[in-house]
């Protein structure tokens, strides 16, 4: 009755906002993820404590190779619920770094708002944030938007490459190259069996856009088709002529050199 003790490979997230989460550094989902229905579980022992009806205090330690503290992590997450609004107060050790987040879920007017944020030192220093708003424009049709801010990348794509070197890159779930992005998002339920929905992640500083059409349609009570397809916009690869040798590669922007791609699947349920 004190709560759930979990030891072994689980798939451990945070975070209050909707597409990036400042807080989730443990193998979050890359936003070009085709399948984000399983999430890859981390060795871990984890401890969740109920509190009152809406509340919970979540701790644990995840081992890293061979456990050695320089490789493992320690976490402790407090989710409470005060006035309708959900807050989350997160604080965690990993590769030497310290991490401080919080995050807040509640309603403003007719919208739906969030924000979240995460500070990060130690070798590395920087700050992530999310804020966001959602609206139902009928019983059908729904969208939201949000704005994340990433610290750790650059707002020169010459610098984009070698970033990836860094901490937090590495060992801090940040997968995105530059500093600020803007993510709109709508969903359209057409029927009861089908559903569409369009995502747009635009790199600000950049200019790159990463664009994402879905459809889902249920054949059966068990069977669900899915079609996408992706685009991506923005400058290509810089090589030098005399000496393209890696080092002399450089990305002319994040989502330029991406191929768009199409892709069907087939969900059995069972």
């Amino acid at each position: 009755e004190s709560g759930d003790l979990t030891i072994g490979r689980q798939a451990i997230t945070f975070g209050s906002a909707r597409v990036i989460n400042p807080t989730d550094v443990f193998i979050p989902f890359d936003v070009r993820t085709l399948n984000t229905e399983y999430r890859t579980g981390i060795d871990a022992i984890r401890f969740q404590k109920p509190i009152g009806q809406l509340g919970e205090l979540d701790m644990g330690v995840v081992l890293g190779p061979d456990g050695k503290p320089e490789n493992s992590s320690a976490f402790l997450q407090l989710l409470a619920n005060a006035d309708g609004r959900d807050y989350q107060f997160t604080a965690m050790r990993f590769s030497d770094q310290n991490l401080i987040g919080a995050g807040v879920q509640s309603g403003l007017g007719d919208f739906g708002f969030w924000f979240e944020s995460a500070y990060v030192s130690g070798d590395e220093d920087y700050v992530r944030s999310s804020i966001g708003v959602d609206y139902g424009f009928n019983e059908d049709v729904f969208g939201m938007i949000e704005y994340h801010y990433n610290g750790a990348g650059s707002d020169d794509a010459d610098n984009y490459l070698a970033n990836l070197n860094e901490i937090a890159y590495r060992a801090g779930g940040v997968f995105l190259l530059g500093k600020n992005y803007l993510i709109p998002v709508i969903s359209w339920q057409v029927s009861p069996l089908l559903g569409l929905s369009f995502q747009t992640l635009a790199n600000l500083d950049d200019s790159s856009v990463f664009l994402s059409a879905n459809a889902d349609y249920s054949l059966s009570d068990n069977v669900y088709l899915g079609i996408g397809y992706q685009h991506f916009s923005g400058d290509d690869f810089n090589v030098s002529a005399l000496n393209p040798a890696p080092e002399q590669i450089q990305l002319g922007s994040e989502y330029g050199s991406n191929p768009d791609s199409l892709y069907i699947s087939l969900r059995y349920y069972f």
